[in-house]
């Protein structure tokens, strides 16, 4: 019996209302996908954030013979990438990417707008986008649309 209602939790129910079933609170357009949340009811994850293939968030760590519980709060648009480990008591803030294979230890707070690779955080860098560099060119006008002087200019 327990291998077929492991089985039903697994396919009929997709990790997301699986961790909020368990109490997690997930944020809308969050994909967890194969990622896994040990003590979902310690886990507060924000909206538009995505989890890596075997991403793990922790509610609890073990040290020496004590076990260490504490909430994690993942903020807004964060990614976090394929084997990272969030640990108890992480706080990640908004516009948070977390490198592949990295470990948020506990208790620890990454600001906004980083990246945490291997134990740094790196300000990202914001940009402003202009239309031209997302590929948006206005179009030149057409020879019928141009006045005889302009025509001038061109044949010049």
């Amino acid at each position: 019996m327990l291998p077929y209602f492991a089985w039903f939790f697994s396919v009929f129910l997709d990790t997301k209302p699986r961790h909020t079933l368990f109490g997690a609170k997930i944020g809308s357009n969050t994909v967890v996908g194969s990622g896994r949340l040990f003590n979902p009811e310690r886990t507060e994850i924000g909206n538009d954030c995505f989890f890596g293939y075997d991403a793990i968030v922790s509610g609890h760590v073990y040290e020496g013979d004590r076990l260490y519980l504490k909430k994690v709060k993942i903020g807004n648009n964060v990614t976090v990438g394929a084997n990272a480990v969030i640990l108890a008591g992480a706080v990640i803030g908004d516009n948070v990417i977390v490198g592949a294979n990295s470990v948020v230890p506990k208790n620890r707070e990454i600001p906004p707008d980083t990246i945490w690779v291997h134990g740094k955080a790196i300000p990202r860098k914001s940009r402003r986008i202009k239309p031209t560099d997302a590929g948006v060119v206005k179009e030149p006008a057409a020879e019928e649309d141009l006045t005889d002087d302009e025509l001038t200019e061109i044949d010049d």
